[in-house]
């Protein structure tokens, strides 16, 4: 057996990584994507993808449906990232993703 195919444990729950689980890779490590999102790593989630689209902007919804997360987290994630310099929150809006006009969140350039 390889070291490559030797099984892999999540970090966060320790249970064993199957090859048809969905994963995160962070910092060097894997873990399984539910456990990754419920231990505070959709902010980051969402962070990262607002910062590789540059400079569209999306609504709740479409970061909900687009990353996996639910709408909620989606929320609380821009309520915090409103008070961010890297962020703009902007009202009534076209979303990138459902070219709705809403709420929208984008990062801009500093």
């Amino acid at each position: 057996m390889t070291p490559h195919s030797l099984p892999r444990q999540c970090p966060r729950c320790s249970k064993l990584i199957a090859r048809a689980d969905l994963v995160v890779f962070d910092a060097g490590e894997l873990f399984h994507q539910r456990c990754f999102l419920q231990s505070g790593g959709v902010f980051d989630l969402v962070v990262e993808f607002l910062r590789r689209n540059r400079p569209s902007s999306f609504c709740h919804s479409c970061l909900s449906a687009t990353l996996r997360i639910t709408y909620e987290d989606a929320r609380k994630v821009v309520t915090t990232l409103r008070m961010e310099a890297e962020f703009s929150v902007l009202l009534g809006s076209p979303c990138a993703g459902c070219r709705q006009m809403r709420v929208v969140v984008q990062a801009v350039e500093r």
